[in-house]
């Protein structure tokens, strides 16, 4: 993906901007203090850091341009979002134990999700002054190791949703990350109004589908990809309301196809369960190829990237839908006049190197922060205001540090600490990535910049195909985590190559009993060598649908749909 995204990167010079000029006239040609690459400041770029620098009374702090490339600065973002790492360790308020995003060995208190939401708490509790002796980075980290963070990142509509991270409005979901809306949904990512669905990505509006990925409204499939209003289908590919047809690319409004052709109801019965499968993946595969990838912009205008709809004025732009006039952004829903931006950025309005917002409006700098307005340096910040540098706060106004101020105080204090920020070269820049709370191998970074551990166990960043790109990030900050979480504790260890190789529903005539004994024992991942176990939910979804037991760890099959994104 990193070789994937590079070459995108820089196709796009002299792309409109924020204002939509015929021609964006590039003003600097700037070197990266990272990878050293060189990248382009257009004038579009100089407009935008005009308007969203903040104002403090009379004071206007102007955003410098950045130091680092559009792909550092994304690292470097990302490298804030552990989206699927989820580990057992105790709450630090009620010392019961909780699933969370934290490893046990983390040095943050972290509290169970009812606890960190309630009035018994005031994360002012926990403020400090500024230190004009010392940098912000070291007094912001002192400050993230003593406010509480939650234990996992879901709003209090997640219901029986233990095992999923950054989920509203769902039911029954398991070993998720990034779900609204859905129910009865596992080892998925990136879903909205789903029901009984395991092993899918980026799908929406969609029923009892399997390993399908980057598609809506979708009933009974599985394997289907790119692909919109189908259903009883198999092995699709850029297909719109396609029904009962398996193995086939780019057609549109047909039933009973196989390989793109066309048979009666009983021919296509008959020859779908004679032909072999291995055959038909062979000629799926060229017609695949044939095909090609085309770009998915769905009524758009004066777009640069892939994968838009009802966008305008955008310039890499990646996995949108309704952005308008925004630069540099992945994953964004509902924006305008943007910059900088990374996953799930939602109904936003001029906001500027951030990660995982929520109806931010004239902010910058912020990860996981919701319902905002002039907020700066802050994380897990919710319905607050003109705070800097803050962790925590709920329904607060001028505050600096998790401390309170009048509007006059903080006006006049503010523009200090910026100042400040100028001569120790903090100014302008998202958080050090020193300030992660997660190794840089728990976080989306380690999915679209993969890195390795040296033999002097610093890390080093690698393309798609393991070669080493001689960038050195631990000297930057980045910081991996060993923890490693405890072996499951099972009566046997199947490796995955000894599962039978044919579905559930199968096995449930020939053995039933195998299908109630596998619940007790982990399957040993024939690509990983990790341990995974399952569970009966997932059993009886196979059943119905007469799936194969998984032979693979749920973290590769999910690298594997990530690929797909390429």
């Amino acid at each position: 993906m990193y070789d994937t995204i590079t070459s995108y990167l820089y196709q796009c010079n002299h792309i409109t901007t924020m204002t939509a000029p015929t021609h964006d006239p590039v003003i600097e040609t700037k070197t990266c203090l990272h990878c050293s690459s060189t990248f382009d400041i257009t004038q579009g770029d100089l407009d935008f850091y005009a308007k969203i620098s903040p104002k403090f009374g009379d004071y206007v702090a102007e955003i410098p341009t950045p130091t680092l490339c559009p792909d550092c600065r994304q690292r470097r973002r990302l490298a804030f979002r552990n989206e699927r790492h989820l580990y057992r360790r105790i709450c630090d308020a009620s010392q019961q134990p909780i699933i969370s995003i934290y490893s046990p060995n983390k040095p943050y208190k972290v509290y169970d999700q009812k606890i960190w939401r309630s009035d018994a708490r005031d994360p002012l509790d926990y403020g400090r002054d500024f230190d004009f002796s010392r940098t912000f980075t070291e007094q912001f980290e002192e400050l993230m190791r003593e406010v509480p963070r939650r234990w996992l990142i879901n709003t209090d509509t997640a219901i029986n949703s233990p095992f999923t991270n950054f989920s509203d409005s769902g039911k029954n979901i398991y070993m998720c990350s990034d779900t609204y809306g859905c129910s009865d949904v596992m080892y998925s990512h990136t879903i909205k109004d789903l029901s009984y669905c395991v092993d899918v990505l980026d799908l929406i509006r969609s029923e009892e589908c399997y390993y399908c990925s980057f598609s809506t409204d979708l009933y009974d499939c599985t394997y289907v990809t790119f692909s919109q209003s189908c259903s009883q289908s198999q092995h699709l590919s850029y297909c719109v309301g396609v029904k009962y047809s398996s193995y086939c690319v780019g057609l549109e409004n047909v039933t009973y196809h196989i390989l793109n052709k066309s048979y009666t109801k009983e021919e296509y019965i008959e020859k779908i369960n004679n032909m072999s499968q291995s055959e038909l993946l062979e000629q799926y595969e060229i017609l695949y190829n044939e095909y090609g990838k085309p770009p998915r912009i769905i009524n758009c205008e004066n777009v640069q990237w892939n994968h838009l709809e009802n966008c305008q004025n955008c310039c890499e732009v990646y996995f949108a839908q309704w952005v308008t006039n925004s630069k540099y952004v992945y994953i964004w829903y509902d924006m305008d006049q943007c910059m900088d931006t990374t996953i799930h950025n939602i109904e936003c309005y001029l906001d500027y190197e951030a990660s995982s917002g929520w109806k931010l409006k004239h902010s910058a700098f912020n990860s996981l922060g919701w319902w905002g307005n002039h907020i700066y340096y802050t994380q897990e910040c919710v319905d607050s205001s003109h705070l800097f540098g803050c962790i925590g706060l709920r329904n607060k106004e001028y505050c600096v540090f998790n401390r309170q101020y009048t509007k006059e105080e903080y006006n006049e204090l503010v523009p200090k600490i910026i100042e400040h920020m100028k001569q120790t070269g903090e100014r302008g820049e998202f958080f050090h990535p020193s300030l992660s709370p997660f190794g840089y191998n728990e976080t989306v970074a380690a999915e679209y910049y993969p890195v390795q551990k040296a033999e002097s166990g610093k890390l080093e960043a690698v393309s798609s195909d393991g070669k080493a790109l001689g960038l050195e990030l631990s000297a930057y900050g980045y910081k991996r985590s060993d923890y490693e979480a405890p072996q499951p504790q099972v009566d046997k260890i199947i490796p995955g190559e000894k599962l039978p190789d044919y579905g559930c529903a199968t096995i449930q005539e020939k053995k039933p009993e195998f299908l109630s004994d596998i619940l007790r024992y982990a399957i040993r991942c024939e690509v990983s060598g990790k341990l995974f176990r399952l569970i009966p939910q997932e059993i009886e979804f196979y059943k119905k649908h007469n799936l194969s037991l998984p032979r693979k760890h749920p973290d590769v099959r999910h690298a594997e749909r990530m690929e797909m994104r390429k």
